[in-house]
């Protein structure tokens, strides 16, 4: 068994991300000892050490979650090709979050990085709860984040540090056994628009929407493109182009993957969807999912995003209609994340994961981590049963022009290819999200089982 030694203060929080590196992703056993020291100390019966800086948690009270204890930009970089260090890396050049200056004759006994605090400061969100800057729609951008400014955003920095301390406690002690982790494709899928029939729930509601494209609009395009819609559900009888869910199960299934399709629970002044969940064509499509053993989960609206009396009416309501499928997570409407709120609100409600964390913008690993874990709330000072599984990208955020405009060709594969190996590359998750509204267009359907394929 491992001792760790680390300095008084903060005890919650040194805690909480031991377990998760340690015993969660690692699996090893180990003690806590806190004393008056200033540097992290790991040892055995057999006395050998291996010795951390510590920087994060060193940060005096009155500066914690504020700007002061952000990390000193531009950061350092250690460029362990020109050391004995061996281990999975994106690149060999590290940028250090918190640490110091590497000297490469002392690696085996002491690692230059803060791990500790390094991969806390990304996991627990700390610099969301620390920059109060926030988007038009009030999620912290892409742009803000330490990732992004270091470009360091497409890498799992967080795992790479995992694979450093694994070099470093596999050099000490070489017979310690490590967990171990199957790389998994996880589609998920947020039901925003489960099928276009919703326009026609009501006639006054069809009507208005045809005169708004033809007389405020003044689009002909769209008045007829409604119009032709109408005779085509109505009278031809024809599919529901939106209606990808048998399609999108039965691509899953080759493969051996399970989907997640995410719905919203009520339609109300508040949560303007354009759907009931307890529409009979809806309730026939869920319980094809639940037959089919795939999952049901819960897709949160704007505004509950904003006020907790509104998501948790909206997850009874999806509860109430659902019961034959257990829910067990979802994802914010908008990528709509909040640090701790959002989190709170999920663990309340007794749910198992959320995957909101993730940026609309800029695809990759805004938490640093490809792998599932439990989350900490900065501000109570304690765990959360509650995991996150980070989300690497969004379809959108590849095809949209207000994003990144790549369309459905050779770059959206490029980027595709690249996160889905480096979460390959450290046996993760790569989680992606595709609405079924998107499943319509011929080369964004070659895009999408494109992507749910394994990596050969």
């Amino acid at each position: 068994m491992l001792t760790l030694k680390f300095p008084q203060g903060y005890k919650p929080e040194r805690r909480y991300i031991t377990k998760i590196l340690l015993e969660d992703f690692i699996g090893l056993d180990y003690q806590i000892e806190f004393q008056y020291r200033k540097d992290v100390s790991i040892t055995s019966s057999d006395g050998r050490e291996l010795c951390l800086p510590d920087i994060l948690f060193q940060t005096p009270k009155d500066q914690w979650l504020k700007p002061l204890s952000l990390p000193k930009q531009p950061l350092k970089v250690w460029d362990t090709g020109n050391s004995i260090l061996d281990c999975t890396l994106v690149d060999p050049k590290v940028p250090i979050i918190y640490g110091i200056v590497p000297s490469d004759s002392q690696i085996i006994n002491l690692l230059p990085i803060d791990i500790f605090g390094s991969a806390f400061f990304m996991l627990s969100r700390y610099e969301e709860l620390t920059k109060k800057v926030r988007d038009e729609y009030g999620r912290f951008p892409a742009s803000a984040s330490l990732a992004f400014q270091e470009d360091f955003l497409q890498r799992p920095i967080v795992n790479e540090y995992l694979e450093i301390f694994w070099w470093a406690l596999k050099k000490l002690w070489p017979r310690i056994k490590r967990k171990k982790r199957n790389f998994r494709i996880l589609p998920t899928h947020d039901v925003d628009a489960p099928y276009n029939l919703a326009l026609l729930e009501k006639k006054a509601k069809f009507i208005r929407r045809i005169s708004a494209d033809l007389l405020k609009r003044r689009n002909l395009h769209l008045t007829f493109s409604n119009l032709d819609y109408c005779w085509k559900m109505i009278y031809k009888k024809e599919h529901d182009p939106f209606d990808t869910f048998k399609w999108i199960m039965a691509q899953s299934e080759k493969l051996g993957l399970t989907s997640a399709f995410y719905f919203m629970g009520q339609k109300s002044e508040i949560n303007p969807s354009d759907y009931r969940i307890d529409h009979p064509l809806l309730q026939k499509i869920i319980k094809a999912i639940v037959d089919r053993g795939h999952e049901i989960g819960f897709h949160p609206s704007y505004a509950a995003g904003l006020d907790n009396e509104i998501w948790k009416s909206e997850f009874n309501v999806l509860k109430k209609h659902c019961q034959n499928a257990r829910i067990k997570g979802g994802r914010q409407h908008f990528l709509l994340f909040r640090n701790p709120q959002t989190w709170r609100a999920w663990e309340k409600s007794g749910l198992k994961y959320d995957s909101s964390v993730g940026f609309a913008d800029v695809p990759g690993f805004r938490c640093g981590i490809c792998y599932e874990y439990a989350v900490f709330d900065l501000e109570k000072r304690k765990n959360f049963s509650l995991r996150e599984r980070p989300l690497v990208i969004m379809e959108s955020t590849l095809l949209d022009k207000k994003y990144m405009g790549l369309g459905a060709g050779y770059q959206s594969r490029e980027l595709l290819l690249k996160l889905k190996e480096r979460c390959l590359l450290f046996n993760g998750d790569f989680t992606f999200v595709w609405h079924n509204h998107r499943l319509v267009n011929p080369n964004e359907i070659e895009l999408y089982k494109w992507t749910i394929s394994e990596l050969n």
